[in-house]
């Protein structure tokens, strides 16, 4: 991680690099300047540049304002997709307008508080990591798209259309971004028998949209980008998202050339051998008849181990007979299938796939084919479960962050009220991390937090969640806690082994800490009351000789109403 700072005044300068070194980001680079920042990265003046992956930039600068500065940077195509930070001490909506207008993703205000900006900077980065997988995955969903063979475009519940992949483009004559957020109805011309334009309040597959229904036709009419109409057979289908309607699919073939397609797709033996997908094809009863080699390659079985048999010797057992029972019926209802199956290799390994079946039909319109084409998705789904990881634990320790401690807290509350039983937070901040800090570098205080994530996790049940919050603070979710003896017993038991010494470079280092207690059954009882309360608690221990434990409703009243600093 590098990260630029621009800032005029000398004493920020060493502020941001005191604070973004101790919350150990990666490598800082600094300009006093607009003009400084833009010759490192090779801005307006040519010349390829450093590269940067945040910028903080200081709003009030002079000769470059760092609005100015932050149009300037966006505008350069090598920097679009850099998050840009404003660092500002006017918080005025008009000053945020235009600092968000100009290309920043966030602000910092002065005088700049350090857990607010090592938050908001840590945000931005999984953001940006985010956004990063997201088109990785997209670029990958797009791939799967463009091998299925047809044409396929998404549209919104007003019909206006959200996606187009390269298939749809190719027939269709336009680009995706020139017909997105414009009706399909209206490009596209979807005509009647007699080859007019069907009004819009007429069109079957705008109806089926409205209605959120599934619509397949057989026989239709598009139009291209130059004007020549085509025959099509389509099926719209709607997406659903958390039950929600939010539009619908349409998937469509150039039926011109459907039989030449199928016909192909049987005697091209050669594209089949070069597919970089697995492909088999059955008869009617769903017996193999052939595979290609790229099946042999992702299932581990050649070609003569599985001529005559059912697919279903692939099946992993992961998805039950209900799963394949839905997946038949719209085979045989629309003549195809589409989803994600997990398969299991011969070796027994068990793997994700995309697969798509087709029913190919003869000159009567019996099947007399299926044909199914899968792609494994392994690095996809690896992708999906370290993005979701990476958002919810902290990189360090890999405890729980903040964001899954305070949804394993909502869950606590919600089990606590349903069983009558209680629970327990506990805030806990290291008396004398910063001294090994400050000693010995951020990497010896980096092994120092994640011996002390293993040592708070050694005194909880599996059932209790340890999170860290951020710097040198954690905080413990007790739950089914039957009294407070229960919660004193954890406390002095954390104690004790924090006070235990910890090795670091060579030398034997005390730590200690001290720890707020908050009940559910004591005070207030929603989430951030809790941890506000465990927070007060432990301050309060801080001020009064550190190295103990307070519980929050035990503090006399006027401690309990003070703001933790």
């Amino acid at each position: 991680m590098r990260i630029l700072v621009v800032d005029d005044s000398p004493d920020d300068r060493l502020l941001l690099k005191t604070i973004l070194t101790k919350a150990g980001f990666g490598e800082l680079v600094f300009a006093d300047s607009a003009k400084a920042a833009f010759r490192l990265l090779g801005v307006e003046g040519g010349g390829e540049g450093q590269s940067v992956d945040i910028v903080l930039m200081d709003v009030m600068m002079p000769e470059i304002d760092g609005i100015d500065a932050c149009a300037r940077l966006k505008a350069d195509d090598r920097l679009r997709d850099t998050p840009i930070i404003m660092v500002t001490g006017n918080t005025g909506p008009k000053a945020l307008n235009a600092a968000f207008s100009a290309g920043a993703v966030d602000y910092i205000t002065k005088p700049i508080n350090k857990v607010e900006m090592v938050a908001r900077i840590n945000a931005t980065i999984t953001v940006q990591r985010s956004q990063a997988e997201l088109k990785h995955s997209e670029r990958r969903m797009r791939q799967i798209t463009s091998a299925l063979g047809e044409g396929l475009y998404v549209m919104d519940p007003e019909g206006r259309l959200t996606f187009m992949n390269p298939e749809a483009e190719r027939l269709l004559g336009w680009r995706e971004e020139e017909l997105v957020g414009q009706r399909v109805h209206d490009v596209i011309h979807f005509l009647d028998d007699h080859g007019g334009r069907v009004a819009y309040e007429a069109c079957a597959i705008m109806n089926a949209n409205r209605a959120g229904k599934v619509l397949r036709e057989d026989d239709d009419h598009f139009i291209r980008k130059d004007g020549s109409r085509f025959p099509v057979a389509y099926v719209a289908a709607p997406l659903m998202e958390d039950e929600r309607f939010t539009g619908s699919v349409v998937a469509f073939q150039d039926i011109t050339h459907r039989r030449e397609a199928e016909e192909g797709l049987k005697l091209s033996a050669k594209v089949i051998e070069n597919s970089l997908e697995g492909i088999i094809i059955t008869d009617p009863e769903a017996r193999i008849r052939s595979v290609n080699p790229a099946f042999s390659n992702f299932t581990g079985y050649a070609e003569e181990e599985v001529l005559g048999h059912n697919p279903s010797i692939l099946q992993s057992g992961r998805q039950g007979p209900e799963f394949y029972r839905q997946m038949w019926e719209c085979l045989l209802s629309e003549g195809q299938w589409q989803g994600e199956i997990w398969n299991r290799h011969k070796n027994g390994e068990i793997y994700p796939e995309w697969l798509s079946i087709s029913a190919i039909k003869d000159d009567h319109g019996r099947v007399s084919q299926y044909v199914g084409i899968f792609s494994d998705i392994s690095a996809l789904k690896l992708a999906e479960q370290r993005l979701e990881h990476l958002a919810t634990h902290d990189m360090l320790t890999g405890l729980p962050n903040r964001m899954l401690l305070m949804d394993r807290l909502e869950q606590a509350i919600a089990g606590v009220r349903r069983q009558r039983s209680d629970m327990a937070v506990l805030f806990i901040d290291l008396d004398k991390f910063k001294p090994i800090n400050d000693s010995y570098g951020h990497e010896a205080g980096d092994v120092v937090l994640q011996e002390v994530a293993w040592r708070l996790k050694s005194c909880v049940r599996e059932t209790d969640t340890v999170a860290r919050m951020g710097g040198d603070e954690f905080v413990i979710i007790l739950q089914n806690v039957i009294d407070e003896q229960d919660v004193e017993t954890v406390a002095q038991k954390i104690l004790s082994r924090l006070d235990e010494p910890v090795e670091v470079v060579g030398h034997r280092c005390e730590l200690g800490g001290s720890i707020g207690i908050a009940l559910y059954s004591k005070g207030d009882r929603d989430v951030d009351a809790l941890i506000g309360n465990a927070d007060v608690a432990m301050y309060h221990v801080k001020e009064h000789g550190r190295d103990h434990y307070q519980f929050f409703h035990r503090l006399p009243e006027g401690a309990r109403t003070q703001v933790a600093k």
